[in-house]
């Protein structure tokens, strides 16, 4: 397959990627859910992140930051939630630059900045 081929087929898959709808798995603490995350995750078309509980931080601040394609607001956005990612279970946090790629590629809304830190490990 040619470099411009694959390219193609990255960004068709990327941009189909971003219209999936969100699933949540939700439970009393104890009760099952991370075991059913893994097992889920175990499947090869099925990723499932940590538990983000950073993205109820990121629903209620979000709009404080203006505009999210500016750089600087986006990069004090990140900024606050790196913390936040750094104590979830199981994630690794996603670098700036990651962020900035998906903005440019995919906008700024709130969908979009979900969308890329809940799914951004698969």
């Amino acid at each position: 397959m040619s470099a411009s081929a694959a390219s193609t087929q990255r960004q068709s898959i990327s941009e189909d990627w971003i219209d999936v709808p969100p699933v949540f798995i939700v439970g009393c603490p104890r009760s099952g859910t991370t075991l059913l995350r893994l097992m889920l995750n175990a499947h090869s078309r099925i990723s499932i992140s940590s538990e983000g509980a950073y993205i109820y931080r990121l629903r209620s601040t979000l709009l404080s930051y203006r505009d999210l394609s500016d750089p600087r607001h986006l990069e004090a956005l990140y900024e606050e939630l790196l913390p936040l990612l750094e104590t979830e279970k199981f994630l690794s946090s996603p670098s700036f630059d990651q962020l900035l790629d998906w903005v440019r590629q995919f906008g700024a809304d709130l969908h979009s900045i979900i969308t890329f830190y809940g799914t951004w490990e698969a």
